[in-house]
């Protein structure tokens, strides 16, 4: 066997990439919903389209047409979500549920759903739920969780 060295055939090498830019590029994605602020408010669903819905149930609270950015400056605190342009206009609605309401994540008793859909199509897009939140009416209440056998733990 000869110690000599192997020699590879010359490769074209890629082009050198600009990581800051890339970076740049993948911290700002183009959101789904593009900004619409600009539109008349004509162009936009009206407050009784957006209430007219609610379940007899629900007794509004308030419902309000702002920017999106606005919604996330007031009530996610600056948490952004990049599927929506902080320009498009969305309406906000509160809602009082005093008898609860059943959501995929469980039951709330005296509950109050801050419900977020787009000015424009109607989108849903958010929503969250606060109140006396009754766990075992969960789907997860009810998994049990292994846990591993000590006699054959292979952790």
């Amino acid at each position: 066997m000869s110690n000599t060295p192997t020699v590879l055939p010359a490769r074209s090498i890629p082009a050198i990439v600009d990581l800051n830019k890339l970076q740049q590029s993948n911290n700002k994605p183009t959101p789904t919903l593009a900004g619409n602020k600009d539109l008349l408010l004509d162009r936009f669903i009206s407050r009784q389209n957006v209430i007219g819905k609610l379940p007899k149930t629900a007794r509004l609270i308030s419902a309000d047409i702002k920017s999106w950015g606005q919604y996330e400056q007031e009530v996610l605190h600056d948490t952004h979500l990049h599927d929506v342009s902080q320009e498009r206009m969305v309406w906000v609605v509160k809602v009082a549920y005093p008898d609860g309401i059943s959501t995929r994540g469980g039951f709330f008793d005296n509950a109050t759903q801050l419900a977020v859909v787009d000015a424009q199509t109607a989108q849903y897009i958010t929503s969250m739920t606060t109140g006396d939140y009754r766990p075992e009416t969960s789907p997860m209440y009810r998994l049990k969780i292994a846990s591993p056998n000590e006699n054959n733990s292979k952790w």
